[in-house]
């Protein structure tokens, strides 16, 4: 079953084309990573999918359904997680949970025991009480996931969460999201780790100067490249489409 359905999506900033006429679906049950070189794209894409930027054009669907006919139901379905977000200072990392499940429609019954949930998935028992702030890189990173699922989205997008952390950090965030895909959900992340993309997607979506380029899978892509690996791979696929343009 397709999770999102991205139809001619364009997206242009005052005179420049961000995001160029791709079209692609995310089905639920998988891993789908978003890769490019720096400016290719990819957040732009998965801002446009998230709701956060609104298109120049094309249509995005969430289950058959369009985001402007059905926000609060798609909305409800969505989990997005980008690098460089941040919880509220004022707030500690339990009241955060709170606010964001009460304002997601959880009565604080359900509230309390989708934090007591994420608590034990997460190690958040030590954190609860403190603030931002306070936090290490590893415990805000954790934080903001368990903020992201509080209300147990179907979809998670997923733009470099990984880029500052350490390997078990982030090892642990990709074990995490196979967990999730066992469960059925649709997944697309993007990164500039190639590693974590051989460890746990299922497809790769390859977007070059706001177009989709290639829609492959890891084993395909080292086949095609006659390489050892995914990162010597993908290196090879992006020189030879910027030599093409």
């Amino acid at each position: 079953m397709t999770a999102i359905k991205v139809t001619n999506l364009y997206k242009k900033f005052q005179n420049t084309v961000a995001v160029n006429d791709i079209s692609f679906e995310i089905p639920y049950g998988e891993i789908t990573a978003l890769l490019g070189s720096n400016g290719a794209g990819k957040s732009t894409t998965l801002n446009m999918i998230a709701g956060i930027l609104i298109p120049t054009s094309g249509k995005i669907e969430f289950s058959g359904l369009e985001y402007e006919k059905h926000y609060k139901e798609v909305k409800s379905k969505i989990g997005y997680l980008t690098c460089d977000m941040a919880l509220y200072e004022t707030f500690s990392v339990y009241e955060t949970l709170k606010i964001i499940g009460e304002l997601k429609g959880y009565d604080s019954k359900k509230v309390k025991s989708r934090i007591e949930e994420l608590t034990e998935t997460f190690s958040l028992h030590e954190i609860l009480e403190k603030h931002f702030s306070e936090l290490s890189s590893g415990q805000k990173q954790r934080s903001l996931i368990a903020t992201t699922l509080v209300h147990d989205p179907e979809i998670l997008i997923f733009d470099e969460v990984t880029a500052s952390l350490d390997l078990i950090i982030s090892k642990d965030i990709m074990d995490f999201l196979i967990e999730e895909k066992k469960k059925g959900k649709a997944i697309i992340f993007s990164t500039h780790i190639l590693s974590e993309v051989e460890y746990i997607s299922d497809r790769i979506l390859m977007i070059e100067k706001g177009k989709l380029v290639k829609e492959t899978n890891c084993q395909d892509l080292i086949k095609e490249n006659n390489s050892s690996n995914v990162t010597e791979a993908f290196y090879q696929a992006l020189k030879e489409v910027q030599t093409i343009e």
